[in-house]
């Protein structure tokens, strides 16, 4: 398999482990493990650009891990508002990731750069 067809394939794991975890009410642990999979494969194939990026994602999951837990012992009040709004908008932000995701790992796919 040559580095375009590698770099793709973690590509295509790293949107399909986001995809499964936002395709369901909450996001678990599994879904972050999926995802970490993926990102230990991106480490050998893209730049720190990628990499950073995707640590930042990855904070993102853990913080919806942690407000999906929290959330069903939050009393109601300002706290679990808070916690709800950021549940509800991370759908929205998660379709930035791929926008974001594409933009960065597409100069790793042109043929003949960055190696």
């Amino acid at each position: 398999m040559d580095l375009f067809d590698r770099r793709f394939q973690v590509f295509q794991e790293l949107t399909r482990a986001i995809a499964a975890a936002f395709h369901k009410p909450n996001v678990q642990v599994p879904d972050l493990a999926n995802f970490d999979v993926a990102t230990e494969k991106a480490q050998f194939l893209f730049g720190p650009e990628v990499h950073a990026y995707l640590s930042e994602v990855r904070k993102h999951l853990i913080d919806l891990i942690a407000f999906g837990h929290a959330l069903a012992e939050m009393r109601d009040g300002e706290q679990r508002r808070r916690a709800e709004n950021k549940m509800t908008a991370a759908p929205n932000e998660m379709h930035f990731f791929y926008g974001k995701l594409a933009i960065l790992i597409t100069p790793y796919l042109r043929i003949g750069t960055r190696s």
